[in-house]
Order: structure tokens, then sequence, then C-alpha cells
């Protein structure tokens, strides 16, 4: 259960409540299904960005500054992150970070833009990586100096060890219009959590069934939801029945905002490791075991 759920469909647009009452009269689901000029007019538009960004380091490696400026195009949309997110990942050094909206009469941007973050994120990788050819260093070992954060750390570790990094050809080492090297690039997210998530988990001779009002518009949740059962019973995925998107069902977050599948972890996990006790205290019971 994955696919391409970007956003776009994020708010409630006109077409969407004029299906909305359409079924209501007619007593049947109304599907909203736009050709590309029409999706294109309104579906939303992903957003393209002009990035500044440069970085100073001292001659023993040292973070000094980072200064990213972001001019980003989401139509008549604003809300841009770039210069936002280039704080993430590392530390030190003095930061001039600014993002500016350029408005026009476009079509506004919508939740698959990052928001800014994509663009921030390269800006930032691909200067680490070009600096460190340009200063024959290891771009891995510069980034070590610069962070933190213990699971960038250990990922960090299992690039070093990876085959294809340790056999990376070395900086300057070919010559000739046509040469093959190895860049790496990190990135991280923030995440959102929706605590008034619930779950039910009904058991019955067909197995498991998950219920929640949260909706999988291609972000997975489907899957997910199926694993963590599965997981805490030793049991196959594919024998948990998974009913989302219905709002009788007890209250799921918004497929969007970064926020689905962190919510829906902890009470799952807390729902069936529950039914699991139950279960293996009735079958106790039951035999004496």
């Amino acid at each position: 259960h994955i696919g391409g759920g970007f956003g776009a469909k994020n708010d409630f647009a006109p077409e969407a409540r004029a299906a909305i009452e359409l079924a209501k009269l007619a007593k049947a689901p109304v599907a909203v299904i736009p050709n590309r000029p029409e999706e294109m007019a309104t579906g939303g538009m992903r957003p393209g960005g002009k990035t500044d960004f440069k970085m100073a380091i001292s001659t023993q490696d040292e973070l000094l500054a980072i200064f990213l400026h972001g001019h980003n195009d989401s139509g008549v949309g604003i809300g841009h992150l770039q210069a936002g997110h280039a704080g993430f990942g590392y530390s030190g050094g003095a930061r001039d970070f600014i993002d500016f909206d350029v408005v026009n009469n476009g079509a506004p941007g919508k939740a698959f833009r990052g928001p800014g973050g994509p663009g921030a994120f390269w800006a930032i990788e691909q200067a680490i990586d070009q600096l460190a050819h340009d200063l024959q260093k290891d771009s891995i070992a510069l980034r070590r100096k610069w962070t933190e954060n213990e699971q960038r750390l250990r990922l960090y570790d299992w690039v070093d060890q990876h085959e294809a990094y340790q056999n990376r050809p070395q900086t300057n080492s070919q010559t000739g219009r046509i040469r093959k090297g190895l860049g790496v690039a990190f990135g991280q997210w923030i995440y959102l959590y929706d605590p008034a998530t619930t779950i039910r988990l009904e058991t019955s001779p067909n197995g498991f069934t998950i219920k929640t009002a949260t909706q999988d518009i291609g972000n997975g949740v489907k899957t997910s939801l199926a694993r963590i059962v599965a997981d805490t019973f030793g049991m196959s995925p594919e024998k948990v029945h998974i009913k989302v998107g219905n709002t009788n069902y007890p209250h799921g977050p918004g497929a969007a905002g970064s926020r689905v599948t962190v919510s829906i972890y902890a009470p799952t996990q807390e729902a069936s490791t529950i039914m699991r006790d139950r279960l293996f205290g009735l079958v106790a019971e039951e035999y004496d075991l």
C-alpha cells in the first residue's frame, strides 16, 4: 500500500464539496477526476526557488558561518521555510537565514513542496561535498565535526563502512572529459504528533481488524498498521485487515503534515500488546498453562 500522495488535495476545495453534496443526493460515491489541464489549474503546483548559499570553515575545519537566502515561488501562496530548514543537521558558527516568498498570479504551491526543505538540503549537501572536493578532504569526516545528532552519526558510520564509499575514486585521480565519482547527501525532517489518535483493534475467527479514520492517500499507513500488529503477534501482515478513511471509525490524523505514521504507531502498538496479553491470558486460563 504505497503510491503518490503528495499533499495536493490537502484542502477542502470547491470540487470536493460538490462531490460530497452530489454523493448525498445520489446516495452513491462520487469521484472527482480532473483531466491534465484541469489538474494543472486547480490541483496546485510544485513550487520553484532560487537559493543563495555560502558557508565558511576555518583551517581546522571548524564551521564558522552559514548563509542561506531563499527566494521561493508559490504563486499566490506563501509560507516557504527553506531557510528555516537550513538549521537542521549541523551545529556551530554564525547563521544568516532569510526566506522570501515571491508572490505572483500562479496557482498556489501545495504541501508537496516540503515546504522548502528539499531545496535547502540540496544546497547545503552539495556545498559540503564541493568543499570537501576542493580541499581534498573526506566529506563524511567534515560532516562529523559539525554534527551532534546521534542518529546522523550512526548513519555516517554506515556510509563509512559501505563498499561503494570505501572504493570510490580518489579526488583528482581521473582526467578526461568523462569521470566517475561518488557523492553523499543527508537530510532530516520534522514530525508532528496527533495525541487524539485512536486505534480500534478487533478480533474474530477471520483474524484481526484495525479501524481508524485516517486516510491512506499513498503514504503507506495501511502497511504500517498491518506490520505493527503482525510484529506484535509474530504473524504475516497480510493476515491483518485494515479499514481506514471512514468518519465512523475512531479519530485518526489527517493525511498531511508529516504526522500520520508517528501518530498511529504508539496507539496501535499499545492496542496490539493489550490484545495479545488478553488472548494469551485466556488461553493460559482455559488450558491451565
